[in-house]
């Protein structure tokens, strides 16, 4: 296949991570194939807001691919030109022109320094627990209560303890993982965790209850041999403790090796980028520019009844 031809909008935070990442052609957006979108800000999060820009690519004969770093896990109206990867939706109710964007852009970059198997696991947590966010809070009270257990928890009231740039905060965050064999990792304000990658980073084994988060390329990646997911609290407290017990020494050290080696084989910055430019590609290989969109209720009615 030839070479893509890319439209860069202006310079955003995934302008540059298409351009030092992917290969293609830059062009014009006359002569493109692929415009890469710059119109949704780090954070953006009203629904109205982000459906309206969306719309705004609706009548483009070209392929749209947007980045999208939101909290917001709303299902939006899609048309055939888009590719959204987006941090935060529900796997339920997941769209077939939507893919998980991994938060990447704040994970360690280090050798591996696998934690040797101990009588008792040890669980880590840093970070905010208001509110129960996430049900973090209920989450680390159950492991607490758990005596086959050991606790590492450092407990905020406020993301980053209110002070993002803190060096030392972020020191204890990082050292918090890798003084634990496993980190719960569940969602936050958005149905995604950007723990979970930070962990996988530094060879960690993430815990999680099940919100309905896709975790990328699940089609490829048996996530069960990364992670432990649980529908509740007891069952996330009890399912760590039955999965220590039939892990050996060397088996634990082996699960570090594989997470760490998972995060550097997909979600470093080059090889995400990879794995997107392959899903741009085929999309656009299937892509009819001249496909009509018809957003009439019925058509609506129609595909929620998946006819």
């Amino acid at each position: 296949m030839r070479k893509l031809k890319f439209y860069l909008e202006e310079a955003n935070l995934f302008t540059e991570f298409v351009n030092n990442n992917m290969d293609f052609s830059s062009t014009t957006k006359e002569e493109c194939d692929v415009i890469i979108s710059s119109s949704f800000p780090v954070g953006i999060f009203n629904k109205k807001e982000i459906q309206k820009k969306i719309d705004s690519y609706k009548n483009e004969k070209k392929l749209v691919v947007i980045f999208m770093i939101s909290d917001n896990e709303s299902k939006f109206q899609l048309y055939p030109n888009i590719v959204l990867f987006r941090t935060s939706l529900k796997k339920s109710k997941r769209d077939w022109r939507e893919y998980v964007l991994p938060y990447i852009w704040e994970c360690f970059s280090e050798p591996l320094e696998a934690l040797e198997k101990t009588e008792k696991p040890i669980i880590g947590f840093c970070g905010s627990i208001k509110k129960n966010l996430g049900k973090r809070l209920s989450c680390i009270e159950t492991i607490q209560k758990n005596e086959k257990l050991i606790s590492n928890f450092i407990l905020r009231t406020d993301f980053w303890g209110g002070k993002p740039q803190d060096k030392q905060l972020k020191e204890d965050f990082k050292k918090n993982i890798k003084t634990s064999h496993f980190n719960l990792s569940n969602r936050g304000r958005g149905n995604f965790s950007m723990r979970f990658y930070q962990v996988l980073s530094l060879g960690r084994i993430p815990v999680l209850l099940d919100s309905d988060m896709l975790l990328p390329f699940e089609e490829e990646i048996n996530w069960n041999r990364y992670c432990i997911t649980a529908k509740n609290e007891n069952e996330l407290s009890s399912a760590i403790t039955a999965w220590w017990q039939n892990k050996s020494a060397q088996d634990v050290i082996e699960v570090q090796k594989d997470c760490y080696t998972l995060f550097q084989n997909y979600f470093t910055e080059k090889k995400f980028a990879n794995k997107a430019m392959e899903i741009i590609s085929e999309r656009f290989e299937n892509y009819d520019p001249n496909a009509k969109i018809n957003d009439s209720l019925w058509t609506t009615f129609l595909s929620r009844l998946k006819l």
